[in-house]
């Protein structure tokens, strides 16, 4: 992010997070992937620790993470913590 000039924000944080378990779950379905086989191979993953950000799928849960943090964007549209 600093390469490129931008600040590391909750929202950039997040989406690197999301396309980290994107990636992972692209390499594991092969060359010839599918939305289906996508699903069948994020459940399969089971849990993917990201350096303390554990993400965990299976056939009952598709939601990946149960991590809840709050944030409240002040007047001037930054996060305040």
């Amino acid at each position: 992010m600093k390469r490129h000039g931008h600040p590391v924000d909750y929202d950039r944080f997040r989406g690197y997070l999301d396309a980290r378990i994107l990636i992972e779950s692209l390499r594991a379905s092969g060359p010839s992937v599918t939305g289906a086989s996508l699903a069948a191979t994020l459940e399969g993953l089971h849990k993917v620790d990201l350096g303390g950000y554990t993400y965990q799928y299976s056939a009952q849960n598709r939601n990946g993470s149960s991590y809840v943090d709050i944030a409240v964007i002040g007047p001037d549209g930054n996060y305040m913590h």
